[in-house]
């Protein structure tokens, strides 16, 4: 599986959940790199996730952009690696 797949199941398999939006962040040469590849809300709550297939580790940058998201905005950050981690993060912090 790839990452993108994986991102396409963990998006399908979130936005199933009451009150949960969420969409796939498309990277452009205007926005830059390392971005979070989900943004999303619960009940109001904003979250962002970086997706990564199992065994694979954040870049420096996407470990910055995402602690400086959390920092600034109180926002949740997540790092799923699988379908299953994703339910539990949303079930359990938003």
């Amino acid at each position: 599986m790839t990452e993108k797949q994986l991102q396409s199941r963990i998006l399908r398999t979130i936005n199933a959940i009451y009150g949960v939006w969420a969409k796939a962040h498309v990277a452009t040469a205007y926005t830059g790199k390392g971005h979070p590849d989900i943004y999303g809300c619960c009940e109001g709550r904003a979250f962002f996730a970086e997706v990564k297939l199992p065994g694979k580790t954040l870049t420096k940058l996407q470990k910055t952009i995402l602690r400086n998201i959390q920092e600034k905005s109180g926002a949740e950050c997540f790092v799923w690696t699988t379908e299953e981690e994703a339910v539990h993060d949303i079930i359990a912090r938003m």
